[in-house]
């Protein structure tokens, strides 16, 4: 079961992504921040990933630190410049903290390889979490609107006069829409850091309906 998802070299995903920031335009188009993923977040890889964050299958956290790994590596070697960077993380939700007991991202990038000059940061952003984010229906079932203005995020006081032309790289479990990629982005960005791309395990594969409409162009 551990090695079945990563099977595949790690790949460019943010095509499906429609949330994720743009970072640049030419005369070929927009470009939207690029992220690299070790699976596609279906089949044994996402039962995987469910077994671990809502199950506490804790058995499973060796494998897919390994993947995860493998993202950063790649992502080393396309996205990042030469020299140091921050991997910065999203700060969990109250809601998912009260609902697990725990936080699986946070044991996920603890159990990290970490490539050459990477180094871990997850103090840098916070959110606020009111009563409707902690009833309200998880993630997966909103809307992209509704992701984006649940995941707003800030900079914490620590950050907020240390980042300022620093390299960064964005790392979460799933990619799905990109909103909390994008909410991730918005704040460091303004602050100076050069937010280079984002590294992920799982990205969730293309809407069937999306499949139709780009062969029908």
């Amino acid at each position: 079961m551990s090695s079945h998802p990563f099977r595949a070299h790690p790949f460019r995903a943010e095509a499906p992504a429609q949330a994720l920031p743009v970072i640049g335009a030419d005369s070929e188009g927009l470009y939207v921040l690029p992220v690299i993923s070790a699976a596609r977040y279906s089949g044994l890889m996402a039962e995987a990933l469910l077994a671990f964050k809502d199950h506490e299958r804790t058995g499973l956290l060796r494998p897919l630190a390994a993947g995860l790994s493998r993202a950063l590596e790649e992502a080393a070697a396309t996205v990042l410049e030469p020299g140091p960077a921050l991997l910065v993380t999203p700060p969990p939700s109250l809601r998912s903290v009260l609902r697990r007991g725990r936080h699986p991202l946070g044991e996920l990038v603890a159990a990290l390889t970490l490539p050459p000059g990477m180094v871990l940061e997850q103090q840098l952003l916070q959110r606020s979490d009111g009563p409707r984010a902690v009833l309200g229906r998880g993630q997966k079932a909103r809307s992209a609107a509704a992701r984006r203005r649940s995941t707003e995020l800030t900079l914490t006081a620590q950050a907020r006069h240390s980042i300022d032309g620093t390299q960064v790289l964005l790392v979460d479990d799933v990619l799905t829409t990109g909103a909390t990629l994008a909410a991730m982005y918005a704040p460091l960005a303004a602050s100076g850091a050069e937010v280079r791309g984002a590294a992920v395990l799982a990205a969730a594969p293309r809407p069937p309906q999306d499949d139709a409409l780009a062969a029908q162009q």
